[in-house]
Parts: C-alpha cells; sequence; structure tokens
C-alpha cells in the first residue's frame, strides 16, 4: 500500500497526492505550484511497481520510475530505479539527492510507520 494509495504515498513522498477513483491508473503528486506531476501506473503488482511520468517538469516526462521488493528469510530489499533521463543536468543531480532522502523515508514509513514526506513539518 505504501506504492499504491493516496495513504501509502503521502506517508513518505508528498503530503499532496491524489489517486482519483474516476481516474484510471494515474496519481497525482505534487510538491509545489512548481512542480505538479501526473503519473500512470503501468504495473501494480504485490513485488513490483512502475509509474511512467506524464506531465511535470520536462526532464521528468517520459522517465520511469520502478520499485522491486526482494524478500527473503532474513531480510526485505528494494529495488529502485529512476530511468530514461535524457541527460545528466542539475536537476538530474538533485533529484538523485532528493530520492536518496524519499527513499529513507519510505524505509521509515514501512518499518515504524513514519516517513518524512514532502510538506510534513519536523519539529525542531
Amino acid at each position: 500500500m505504501a506504492l499504491s494509495s493516496d495513504d501509502g504515498i503521502q506517508g513518505w513522498w508528498s503530503l499532496d497526492v491524489k489517486i482519483p477513483k474516476t481516474q484510471d491508473g494515474q496519481i497525482y503528486v505534487n510538491f509545489s505550484e512548481q512542480y505538479k506531476n501526473v503519473l500512470k501506473i503501468e504495473h501494480a503488482e504485490k513485488h513490483e511497481v512502475s509509474w511512467l511520468v506524464e506531465e511535470g517538469d520536462p526532464e521528468w516526462v517520459g522517465t520511469r520510475i520502478r520499485f522491486k521488493i526482494e524478500a527473503s528469510d532474513s531480510m526485505v530489499t528494494l529495488r529502485f530505479s529512476h530511468e530514461n533521463w535524457q541527460e545528466e543536468t542539475d536537476f538530474y543531480t538533485a533529484c538523485n539527492l532528493q530520492w536518496a532522502h524519499y527513499l529513507l523515508s519510505l524505509k521509515n514509513y514501512c518499518e515504524v510507520g513514519k516517513g518524512k514526506p514532502y510538506g510534513r513539518k519536523t519539529s525542531s
């Protein structure tokens, strides 16, 4: 559910997420007025999810975000990729850094029930 529901994605990535019941397979993820994204759910199964970016920053449009979960007796491994970038720009570099933050947020959300999504105020 962390990768396929409003509540799940809001728990680790952005508080402004909508998966409308009337829209088949689209996720609306907003980080600010400047960064609004529409993702198409391409694949959503128990151990693998992929999204295609249909609208948003021009450098994101056409990219694919994938999550694959591999479980063994002693651990769970998450394989993540953000594919099909046209070139390695400053924005690409910044996104790589941000993904590190959000993947740790996802880990915390799954393990303890509370991530650090965009829009959540942190206590000082």
